[in-house]
């Protein structure tokens, strides 16, 4: 299944140098409304196989993506395609894993898929969108020659060489869900989405990922000036003023998952966060119990915690009505050294008054500096200083 822009990434990507006489697998190959199959042919690959889960034109073997090893063994191909497949398999990671498994070390491979935005076509079904952002971390183990957005309609291609057979793991990587959370309009809560900024520009990619974010019915609020627990503060009088019904903070250092708004109403709690981390070492996630930092926890789990930061954090307006002013307050000795953030002293306020503080960590918010942390840069840290030990202790 192929459309015209599919076509032509293909097209400017695969010449008869990288083609001919290798052997080409091509995924999901059943022709619906186009194929590259002809354009290939005519450079010469010495096989080339379309498999799909059923029969039609373009298919030569039925075999479902996900029992690609299976078939055909690990390192059997020097290119795989596979174009506007991937967001009709449902375990979209198998598949991933399948294709990069049956292609050989230094082979290539070309996916185009759909991007949040572009409509529900189910052939049978249509679960997911995936972005560029998607594509670069499920490749991050490949040389990555092209990743660009389709310009015809929402999409993104892929083209991308495996340089080695170690793998590394996408079972962290939540992408949009065309499914999840279909039951929760969010149009029945009155948001205030609330930005609070400390400097006067923004990095592209909190841009790019909160223009993409599921907001529905929402007042955008934006404080500047001041300090930061002046600005929470003055955020949250706005949201009361308005007659909201929660309040999200959403900080501008940070790269957001385009369901953080729905996944976190779904929750139904008095106050939910996204999974943040320190931007710098030794980058501890925002969750902590009993004064300690949460530095183990069940994936896609749901985690009461004691505190958390307030870079990702849905509030209920009830809560507000508990507290006193100022809700967030900054303490310091009497130096000035600080001794608690604002988001920390909040989340106190918040367990004093009865509350309970919850984070959802299939729901990452990514913590913009120098690199993006994120859980898979945490548990590499955690490696590394563990080794480090390792060889103290065995001087």
């Amino acid at each position: 299944m192929c459309h015209k822009s599919c076509v032509e990434f293909v097209h400017n990507n695969l010449n008869k140098e990288l083609i001919e006489s290798k052997c080409v697998l091509e995924v999901g190959s059943r022709d619906v409304n186009g194929s590259v199959r002809d354009y290939i042919e005519s450079l010469s690959p010495s096989e080339y196989i379309g498999c799909d889960i059923e029969a039609g034109g373009g298919v030569d073997e039925i075999c479902d993506v996900e029992n690609l090893v299976d078939k055909y063994g690990n390192n059997s191909f020097d290119v795989v395609i596979s174009t506007e497949m991937l967001e009709h398999v449902e375990d979209w990671k198998s598949a991933i894993n399948n294709m990069k498994d049956v292609l050989k070390v230094g082979g290539i491979i070309i996916i185009t898929t759909r991007s949040p935005g572009f409509e529900k076509h189910e052939n049978p079904n249509d679960y997911w969108r995936f972005t560029k952002r998607d594509m670069e971390k499920i490749f991050e183990d490949y040389l990555i020659i092209e990743c660009e957005d389709d310009k015809q309609a929402p999409g993104i291609f892929i083209h991308a060489i495996k340089s080695s057979n170690e793998k590394a793991s996408i079972d962290y990587i939540n992408v949009h869900s065309m499914e999840e959370n279909n039951d929760l309009d969010i149009t029945n809560f009155k948001l205030a989405i609330s930005v609070p900024l400390t400097f006067p520009m923004v990095a592209s990619d909190f841009f790019e990922s909160f223009v993409l974010m599921e907001k529905g019915y929402h007042i955008f609020f934006r404080a500047k000036g001041g300090s930061i627990e002046i600005l929470r503060n003055g955020l949250v009088e706005l949201a009361q003023k308005h007659g909201c019904t929660h309040l999200i903070m959403l900080d501008a250092d940070m790269y957001y998952h385009f369901k953080t708004i729905p996944r976190l109403l779904a929750h139904n709690k008095d106050v939910v966060g996204a999974l943040c981390f320190r931007r710098c070492p030794p980058f501890e996630p925002f969750m902590m119990k009993d004064n300690e930092y949460i530095l183990d926890w069940e994936k896609d789990s749901l985690v009461e915690v004691d505190k958390t930061g307030t870079g990702c954090l849905l509030i209920n307006m009830k809560v507000f009505d508990s507290l006193k002013k100022p809700y967030f307050q900054t303490v310091t000795d009497d130096e000035g050294k600080v001794i608690q953030g604002e988001d920390y002293n909040f989340c106190d306020k918040v367990k004093e008054a009865g509350h309970d503080i919850f984070v959802d960590t299939s729901v990452e918010a990514e913590h913009l500096s120098s690199m993006r942390v994120n859980t898979e840069w945490f548990k590499f840290w955690q490696d590394l200083t563990n080794k480090k030990e390792e060889v103290i202790s065995h001087g």
